[in-house]
């Protein structure tokens, strides 16, 4: 579990991010839960669904509070399960798009990847 603490910004206009991303407007709900699927889900749905970025602007207005959590197989060599499409989304008409993976393999390349690198970690495991 992680929390963020966003307080107001008094000049939102001149703060710039790590890379130049498209920006959606959604607006705030208090008290909303809000999930963000990772590349692990998008892997074993077979691009059913899809991993979201996550980014947030600076406000005038706030302050903002953010509580993450994240969830992950283990990674111990008694823990390295294979992760593939999950049988029953593949089709012929929808064959599978990663090859089976280790947890371990997805976690190495998001831990060494840059933060302004814009592709995801998931092509290195397309078929």
């Amino acid at each position: 579990m992680l929390g963020h603490y966003y307080s107001p910004c008094p000049e939102p206009e001149l703060t710039w991010g790590l890379s130049a991303i498209q920006w959606i407007d959604v607006t705030p709900i208090s008290a909303a839960l809000i999930t963000n699927l990772g590349d692990m889900m998008q892997l074993i749905t077979n691009d059913k669904f899809m991993s979201a970025k996550h980014g947030v602007l600076a406000q005038k207005v706030g302050p903002r509070v953010l509580i993450s959590c994240s969830l992950r197989q283990h990674v111990q060599d008694e823990c390295l399960r294979m992760y593939g499409p999950i049988k029953e989304l593949v089709t012929e008409e929808s064959p599978p798009i990663y090859k089976e993976i280790k947890m371990l393999d997805l976690i190495k390349l998001a831990y060494t990847k840059k933060l302004d690198d814009d592709v995801s970690p998931l092509e290195h495991f397309r078929i």
